[in-house]
């Protein structure tokens, strides 16, 4: 007859514990817990604060538990942890770049660049997990991706030393802005009743418009759909050539906007973008002289 105990795991003393659970003395402990902190100790966690990984990388690389990390960090006065290291949070960069004050546009412009593969290195802290960029990384990425950057509100040098092309491209950027109107300028009610009567004459197209507004495609698009006013009459389709796509792809690289293209190219902003999109998928990109996708 079995006894009520069999079956049950028994502790190394001869107790039993419950549903299975290994006693305490069992645990296995980090392979330096307990022991001192040397010299070399102390160097080390130096190196690897901030690194990527997090702090349970670190406990697992120096053979010490979490807690033993955290209170010899707070001891050497080494800082908030993302404040370490190579890395920088891709949230800072973001303010950075785009504009402490633009909190949609920040939110977005780091959603479009991690689509758009910005190396990204998720870091844990306890419980947050923290997104952050290499500043190295970021530049190699940057100048591959031109297109979808504007750095007229990226003061210099606000994120260390930067390349060379970057004060190019912020001079491109700034003359950009001066083609529109803000995005957060409201459309007043001289410009609607002004719009809504060249809409309804027939006579004037979308490139019109956006000359008479010096607001962005989108911008007037939008605002005749909000406003139900008839479609501006279509311009003359030109035949794009060979040497238009060669600027057009010259220009993208450059880091243009599809505004400041169009306007230069005497095409519409949906044209540019549609043809842009139209050389990458069929792969032409790199034979009308851009860099490799």
């Amino acid at each position: 007859m079995n006894s009520p105990s069999d079956g049950v795991p028994k502790s190394a003393g001869g107790g039993t514990h419950r549903r299975g659970r290994p006693p305490k003395s069992e645990k296995q402990r980090p392979a330096n817990s307990g022991s001192l902190w040397t010299s070399e100790d102390v160097d080390q966690l130096r190196e690897l604060w901030g690194s990527r990984g997090g702090i349970p990388k670190i406990a697992r690389v120096m053979g010490r538990s979490e807690a033993s990390i955290k209170v010899r960090a707070m001891r050497l006065k080494l800082g908030p942890y993302l404040n370490g290291g190579e890395l920088v949070s891709l949230l800072q960069v973001a303010q950075i770049i785009v504009g402490f004050d633009d909190s949609g546009s920040i939110t977005y412009s780091m959603r479009r660049w991690e689509e758009h593969g910005l190396p990204v290195h998720k870091t844990r802290v306890q419980r947050c997990a923290w997104k952050q960029v290499n500043i190295e990384e970021f530049w190699t990425w940057a100048k591959k991706n031109q297109d979808i950057l504007d750095f007229s509100r990226f003061q210099e040098n606000r994120l260390g030393m930067e390349p060379t092309w970057v004060k190019k491209k912020r001079k491109i950027d700034q003359r950009n802005r001066t083609l529109t109107t803000p995005k957060k300028c409201r459309w007043t009610q001289q410009e609607d009743a002004l719009l809504t009567a060249l809409c309804e004459s027939g006579k004037h197209t979308h490139e019109d418009l956006q000359r008479t507004f010096r607001r962005t495609s989108s911008s007037i698009r939008r605002r005749i759909y909000d406003l139900s006013l008839p479609r501006p009459v279509k311009c003359s389709t030109v035949k794009w050539t060979p040497n238009d796509m060669r600027q057009l792809v010259e220009m993208v690289e450059a880091g243009y906007s599809h505004d400041w293209v169009a306007k230069t190219m005497n095409r519409s902003t949906q044209a540019v973008r549609g043809k842009i999109e139209w050389i990458k998928k069929k792969g032409l990109w790199e034979e009308y002289g851009g860099r490799p996708l």
